[in-house]
Parts: structure tokens; C-alpha cells; sequence
């Protein structure tokens, strides 16, 4: 049986398939396509001081060398495929935002009104808390313990007894009307400062999200473990920087590729391998 298939017009890329290409894939067009703001477009991270003409001028035309330098290397069949419509678009907002922000006026208004912006929430969450376990902790002994940390994101607790930690985050927690055992929260996450800005000029669609509220990710490991142990599992990252060099670092990226695809298998080998050596030691 044969199928045939007939396109009338040339298929535009989808919406998901442009967010999903990472600041070492990206294209011009894409990131243009992609940018939130007139600043973004340019290609400009926003900071607290507005940029000068000088540097409007600077990354417009280095935008518009990334546009012809694209062009070139379609014409000779290499780098992604794009449409007449597309690139037109694309150029034709780059400019716009080129001519808008030539106006030191309209520039100052822009920024302000940027760095005035509350950050976005990217995502919410509904996370179970097991009550019962958290507060028989902290009317243990145990609650008499006085919290330590080296950790930077825990200083906020060192100092507090275990019972006050575990007060201070029960009272944003909500229980549920039909076990008072267990109750829930519900998480804002947000993206940090320079990850907002990154996504903003389309060089990235995504990043580490930060929690804006109470977060039960960010209590101690012995904390977090009784309060959501019976509801799931406690992971670390997995396997996250080999994945990243995978996806960043061309020279020899199928070597990531290998340890990513047989991670378990390889790292077993290696476990009997030091297992053997020490004990024949």
C-alpha cells in the first residue's frame, strides 16, 4: 500500500518544536520569534541601567549579522530550514524594536516598566504533607534540636529549634477537611533573575525554577523525608550533567550520549570493578 502525501504550502514549524531547541540550537529567526519584549529582541539582557544608543546600535546590527549569517547557511543547505514568511516576520519585528528603542524616551519607559514587573509564575503544584509525621517529630525530643548548616539556601534556619522549623512551615500548610492527618500546599515557582532575562531575549525557553512561597523541597533532607515519604520517593537529579554535556558540549558528545543511554549497566561495572580491586587489597 502507498500513501501519498501532498503539501500545498511549505509547513511552518511547530510552536513545540521551537520552544524545545536550547541556546546551542537556536536560530535567529527562532530566537526573534521567541524574545518577550523589544529589549529581548534585540537580544538584550535587561539590567538595571537602560542601555546606551551605543549599545541599541551594537545589538541590532549583530542581530541582523546572525539573520544573514543564517541565510548564508541555508543557501549552501546547512542550519535549520525556515520559511520566506518566517524570516520576514522576523526581521520585520527586529527592526520595529529597533526604531522603538532609538527613542531614549520610549526606552526609559520600556525599562522601567520591565524592571518594575513582578517575576512570572511558571508553574504551580499541589504537594501533599503528611501533618501527623511533622508534628510528632516536633514534639519529640528531637524538637529540642537546634539547627546547623553550612548550606547557603538553610541559613534562614540555623539558629531555630527543629520544633520551631517545623511550626513555622505547618502554618502554610492547609489540611484536608477529610484527614487531619494530612494536608497539602500549593507551590509558586518563578524563575530567577538572569534566567528571566535569558528567556526573555529567547536565547533559552526554560530554567532552574525557584519556589516564590513555602517549599517543602527546601526544609532539611530528615525534615522533608517525613513530611513527603508517604507519598513518593526522594530523587536527586538524575544524571544531570552528563545530559547537559550531551546537549552543550560537541566534542565528544556521543561519549555523554553512551554514559546517559547505559548509565545503570556502566555504573554497576565500575561498582564490581572498585569492589574487586579492594578486596584483592
Amino acid at each position: 500500500m502507498t500513501i501519498e502525501i501532498t503539501l500545498d504550502k511549505e509547513p511552518e514549524e511547530t510552536a513545540i518544536s521551537l520552544h524545545h531547541l536550547t541556546a546551542v540550537d537556536v536560530d535567529e529567526v527562532t530566537r526573534i520569534t521567541r524574545a518577550t519584549h523589544s529589549f529581548g529582541i534585540l537580544g538584550e539582557v535587561a539590567t538595571r541601567v537602560p542601555p546606551s544608543d551605543t549599545r541599541i546600535e551594537q545589538k541590532y546590527q549583530r542581530a541582523m549579522e546572525r539573520l544573514h549569517y543564517d541565510d548564508a547557511q541555508r543557501d549552501l543547505g546547512r542550519g535549520r530550514p525556515c520559511s520566506a514568511k518566517r524570516r520576514f516576520k522576523a526581521e520585520e519585528r527586529l527592526r520595529n524594536a529597533y526604531y522603538m528603542l532609538r527613542n531614549r524616551s520610549i526606552r526609559a519607559q520600556t525599562h522601567a516598566q520591565i524592571t518594575r514587573s513582578r517575576p512570572a509564575t511558571t508553574r504551580r503544584t499541589r504537594c501533599p504533607i503528611d501533618i501527623k509525621a511533622l508534628e510528632s517529630y516536633a514534639n519529640s525530643p528531637a524538637g529540642n534540636t537546634v539547627f546547623r548548616s553550612q548550606k547557603k539556601h538553610q541559613q534562614v534556619l540555623v539558629g531555630k529549634t527543629v520544633r520551631t522549623v517545623i511550626n513555622d512551615f505547618l502554618s502554610h500548610v492547609s489540611s484536608s477537611p477529610n484527614d487531619p492527618d494530612t494536608g497539602f500546599i500549593d507551590i509558586e515557582y518563578t524563575y530567577g533573575k538572569r534566567t528571566s532575562a535569558l528567556v526573555a531575549t529567547g536565547w533559552i525557553t526554560g530554567g532552574r525554577e525557584y519556589a516564590k512561597n513555602a517549599d517543602p523541597f527546601k526544609l532539611p533532607k530528615f525534615l522533608r523525608n517525613r513530611a513527603l515519604c508517604r507519598f513518593g520517593y526522594d530523587f536527586d537529579d538524575s544524571c544531570s550533567y552528563p545530559r547537559a554535556a550531551f546537549r552543550a558540549i560537541r566534542f565528544n558528545a556521543h561519549l555523554a550520549g553512551i554514559l546517559v543511554r547505559n548509565r545503570e549497566e556502566i555504573m554497576e561495572k565500575i561498582g564490581l570493578l572498585i569492589i574487586i580491586f579492594n578486596h584483592k587489597n
